[in-house]
């Protein structure tokens, strides 16, 4: 937990926890994200061009390159 300025005219200070742990250091891909490609990686055997595909039509870009350096 970390404190920081209080609220304006409340005099009471903040609490703000700290951050979760990432599952792999210097990624920005939440766990949810990995559990998804793998699960289409490994259980339903989409390649990871299909799943770029599928992110694009999504309307978010995951580079087949990231995809296999999270794999």
């Amino acid at each position: 937990m970390e404190t920081v300025q209080p609220i304006a005219g409340s005099g009471e200070p903040v609490m703000i926890a700290s951050l979760p742990e990432r599952p792999m250091d210097r990624r920005l891909a939440d766990p949810s994200l990995l559990a998804h490609l793998l699960v289409h990686e490994l259980d339903y055997h989409t390649p990871c061009y299909r799943q770029d595909v599928e992110s694009d039509r999504h309307g978010f870009r995951i580079g087949r390159g990231n995809m296999t350096g999270w794999q």
